[in-house]
């Protein structure tokens, strides 16, 4: 039984950057994908959104292999885009 809830605050920049490095593991990322600007951009992002902001590019990347015939690999772009998605379904 849980009688009391602990809130916790968001992540800090650097903690960002681990929980994203570590949900782009195992991916198929582009060198050039800058992860500690991602930390900046995701701003109060919590663990569970950073999270979703992976899985989101991931897709928008098999998506694009699809259209054009290519292996899936994600990109800048495609990250930059997820975390401006999940800042609109959060707002």
């Amino acid at each position: 039984r849980c009688d009391r809830i602990a809130e916790r605050g968001s992540p800090d920049l650097l903690a960002r950057e681990e929980i994203l490095r570590l949900h782009l593991r195992g991916k198929p990322v582009e060198p050039s994908v800058d992860v500690p600007r991602l930390a900046e951009l995701s701003g109060e992002a919590s663990g569970a959104d950073l999270a979703d902001v992976a899985a989101r590019g991931a897709m928008s990347a098999v998506r694009r292999a699809v259209r054009e015939a290519a292996p899936p690999r994600l990109t800048m772009d495609d990250l930059v885009q997820a975390i401006a998605e999940r800042r609109t379904i959060s707002e």
